[in-house]
């Protein structure tokens, strides 16, 4: 992604105990001319794209960091995602 507005290092952890890294960037929101786009890219031992739509720019964003807490309970990343500084991942919490 070409200048992200935010990134994250995280590191994810495999079921032998190594350690993997994995990167969340999010762009700047851009308006489209019928609604606000924000980009999101989650790279490394996990790859997605993606982009999250709003009625303002504020809403965008939300939706993008909500998109990736959602990937971030997928079966494969759910509690094995973390942040030296953090407990967990640090997203937004999904309701189960």
């Amino acid at each position: 992604m070409r200048d992200p507005i935010a990134t994250r290092s995280l590191t994810y952890r495999d079921d032998a105990g190594g350690e993997h890294a994995l990167f969340v960037e999010l762009a700047q929101p851009t308006d489209d001319g019928s609604a606000w786009a924000c980009r999101y890219e989650i790279s490394g031992v996990y790859a997605h794209t993606g982009t999250a739509y709003g009625g303002d720019s504020v809403q965008a964003l939300i939706l993008a960091l909500q998109a990736v807490a959602a990937h971030m309970n997928t079966p494969k990343l759910r509690g094995r995602v973390s942040m030296p500084t953090l407990d967990g991942h640090g997203f937004p919490e999904l309701p189960r």
